[in-house]
């Protein structure tokens, strides 16, 4: 899957990298602002991008550094319970 160079988040440029030696599908680095990607099949990819810009937003915004935030359980919920709702609303909108 070809996945953009970089994003443009909150004013910040975050670069996209695809490296197939890390253990995670993704992750965001928050101080090199950037996002590692493991190499699969592209609807992974392409998900896991969205998951990690998620984790950026938090991080962008400032939520993210909230004591105690359960971080991960709500980037989770959106990736399980919000996108699918919203792919949904969408795909009907399209018919």
């Amino acid at each position: 899957m070809t996945l953009p160079k970089s994003i443009r988040m909150a004013g910040h440029t975050i670069e996209i990298v695809i490296d197939d030696s890390i253990a995670d599908f993704g992750n965001y680095d928050a101080d090199a602002l950037r996002i590692t990607i493991r190499p699969g099949p592209p609807e992974v990819m392409r998900l896991t991008l969205r998951h990690e810009m998620l984790h950026a937003a938090l991080s962008l915004s400032g939520i993210a550094y909230i004591d105690k935030l359960p971080e991960e359980a709500i980037v989770r919920a959106m990736d399980t319970i919000f996108w699918p709702s919203y792919d949904a609303l969408n795909t009907k909108r399209k018919r």
